[in-house]
């Protein structure tokens, strides 16, 4: 299906090529063009393109606009910048052109000039979207209390503005305001009770933030309004477990995969409630038709790692072979060049990202605060330079890893990786990572970039990063399989399946890591 697409916009762009060299002054064939390569640019010279357009269309607004949407296609960030400048130039009340300079500003780590850019525009005129980009520019300067307005107005014009909803969800819980999470997807929901990515987004928001009694409520009305499908039934089950309804929740899972035995929600989350009143052969079961119905996905996989261990299975030591898997590589030689500055400056660099009060509740922070957004998509040089020396070191650890086409990790193996998130977490006197693992990762990392004191001791482990605890209650809590010991400079790297955590740490002084999942390169 996308080749098909990307060949009707190919032939479109050379069709529209055709006509604005038959005549450049054809307005709609220069905007036939310039929309076919805002799709796909490839195998195109957009900088050249456009440069030729603008010379016979100096002064058109929209024309310039479409300039912006393609260079930016086109990786050429600047010349989109360029272009919607323009834009505005000749028509101050150009909403898309705006919202889009904004847009680029942000991404290159330019929020404040992002911010006046579209707080420029006249507010009264100002759509939904441009309500949420100033909301998330607003949170990203720390002036929350504005950008909560900010989302309000957005949800007032479109309450079925769903990336807003969702951002203002997961926002109020890092501000203290847990209990306020929701009240904008019920107030919507009661403005349209028939939107079912509505109900949809508010389900997944309870879920991540694992308001039980809130998600059984949600899941209730949806079945009741769109019929009880498995994947509400789910979230229904879900809402019993988070509330302490363990027996209830099993009940309802083994009933949805009674019908529907390939939903892997459903075994998912079965599993651990399984494993906690110790029905460990069920539990293995569901885990591994987890891993045949999506072998990528991590979580079957880290499940695994923890039932055979309660069961003495020697796949355990296959599966999460913990000495030879989680690999420590010192970083601190790279952080000295001059691209990064050193530790200290870019400790410095990393906590203004901080702005936030609390840590946000969908993730495994207790006691600290997380940076918003992927840090590595940043147009920050700092930040671009540490993601090239992490990818650098990666690459060289992983061509030394052995070969099994069989193996959930090791099969998987590449010469080179991409990134799938980065972020960086700072713990206060007192904060921990709870256990997890990143289901959606390949591989996953810690990089210590400021240690307090007590940390940094021979004689504590406080703080440290242990591997094999698993987020579940057992009645025989396990000790880990393996204890690191951070290091200043250190990257740790291993499959994303582990499960990992971190110690507490009693020390004024704050703890600063950067985290990012990779995946092989596609």
């Amino acid at each position: 299906m996308l080749c098909a697409e990307r060949a009707d916009h190919d032939q479109a762009a050379t069709y529209f090529g055709w006509v604005f060299e038959c005549n450049p002054h054809e307005t709609r064939a220069i905007i036939g063009l310039l929309a076919a390569l805002s799709e796909s640019p490839r195998g195109h010279d957009v900088a050249a393109l456009i440069a030729k357009i603008q010379a016979h269309h100096q002064t058109n607004s929209a024309i310039f606009t479409w300039c912006g949407l393609a260079a930016s296609a086109g990786a050429l960030p600047d010349l989109a910048i360029d272009c919607y400048e323009k834009a505005l130039r000749f028509d101050a009340q150009n909403k898309v052109a705006r919202h889009n300079l904004a847009t680029k500003f942000r991404e290159h780590g330019q929020e404040a000039k992002a911010l006046r850019v579209i707080g420029a525009s006249d507010t009264g005129h100002l759509p939904p979207e441009s309500w949420m980009l100033q909301a998330h520019l607003l949170a990203d300067q720390g002036d929350y209390q504005t950008a909560l307005n900010a989302y309000v107005r957005a949800l007032d014009q479109d309450p079925g503005l769903i990336a807003a909803h969702e951002s203002l969800a997961r926002l109020l819980p890092q501000l203290g305001r847990a209990p306020d999470a929701l009240n904008a997807y019920w107030a919507a929901l009661e403005r349209h009770p028939d939107h079912r990515a509505l109900w949809a987004s508010a389900i997944a928001a309870a879920k991540d933030l694992r308001m039980g009694a809130e998600l059984e409520s949600l899941a209730t009305s949806a079945c009741d309004r769109f019929g009880a499908s498995s994947d509400l039934l789910v979230a229904l089950a879900l809402g019993f477990a988070y509330q302490g309804n363990t027996s209830l929740a099993i009940a309802q899972l083994r009933r949805v995969l009674a019908a529907d035995p390939q939903n892997i929600g459903g075994h998912l989350h079965l599993v651990p409630l399984l494993i906690a009143e110790g029905s460990l052969a069920e539990a293995e079961a569901s885990a591994l038709a987890a891993t045949q119905l999506d072998p990528l996905d991590q979580s079957g996989w880290s499940w695994l790692t923890l039932i055979w261990r309660l069961r003495n299975d020697p796949r355990e030591a296959w599966l999460a072979d913990y000495d030879r898997f989680v690999i420590s590589l010192d970083l601190s030689g790279a952080m000295n060049a001059a691209d990064v500055g050193g530790l200290s400056a870019l400790s410095e660099h990393l906590s203004r990202l901080h702005k936030t009060s609390h840590h946000p509740l969908e993730q495994s922070p207790r006691g600290g605060t997380q940076t918003r957004g992927d840090i590595f998509q940043r147009n920050d040089r700092v930040l671009q330079a540490v993601k090239a020396h992490i990818r650098a070191a990666v690459e060289m650890a992983v061509r030394a890893l052995p070969e099994d086409p069989a193996h959930p990790f090791l099969s998987r193996k590449a010469h080179s990786v991409d990134f799938a998130g980065a972020w960086s977490v700072r713990l206060h006197k007192g904060g921990h990572h709870a256990p997890h693992i990143h289901h959606k990762g390949w591989m996953s990392s810690a990089f210590y970039v400021a240690l307090p004191g007590s940390v940094l001791r021979d004689d504590t482990q406080d703080g440290s990063l242990t591997f094999g605890v698993p987020a579940v209650n057992l009645a025989v809590p396990l000790a880990p399989r393996r204890i690191v010991t951070p290091k200043l400079g250190q990257l740790v790297i291993f499959p994303s399946y582990f499960w990992h955590g971190t110690l507490p740490f009693e020390d004024d002084a704050p703890r600063l890591t950067m985290a990012c999942d990779m995946l092989p390169a596609s």
